[in-house]
């Protein structure tokens, strides 16, 4: 049981947080907040996609890195974990936002 919520509902989490990170490096002038919308609204699209097995995505699929970005087994209960990584998400942008701020003051006061 303990490995098995690690490995598929925290790893979800982790996975929106992963990518509200990646995702602010490529669209830096984005709003975090957008930035986890996004990023929550894009992970609902790829797990509800999972109910949908059409060639051109069972073949990446069947790869290691294309089953961990795209899954192959839809789940209800990865909506809730999607919502707090998108929330986890945000908040960590935010703290890296100001921290940024904080730090570019001080430089251009130095």
């Amino acid at each position: 049981m303990g490995q098995e919520w690690v490995r598929h509902h925290l790893g979800g989490l982790l996975f929106v947080v992963f990518w509200c990170l990646i995702v602010s490096l490529v669209w830096s002038s984005a709003n975090h907040r957008r930035i986890g919308v996004v990023v929550f609204l894009v992970t609902c699209l790829i797990e509800i996609s999972q109910v949908w097995h059409p060639a051109f995505l069972v073949a990446p699929r069947a790869t290691h890195i294309g089953g961990a970005i795209l899954g192959d087994d839809f789940d209800w209960g990865d909506f809730p974990h999607y919502a707090l990584g998108a929330v986890v998400g945000t908040y960590a942008l935010k703290l890296l936002n100001r921290r940024q701020g904080e730090m570019d003051g001080i430089s251009q006061a130095g």
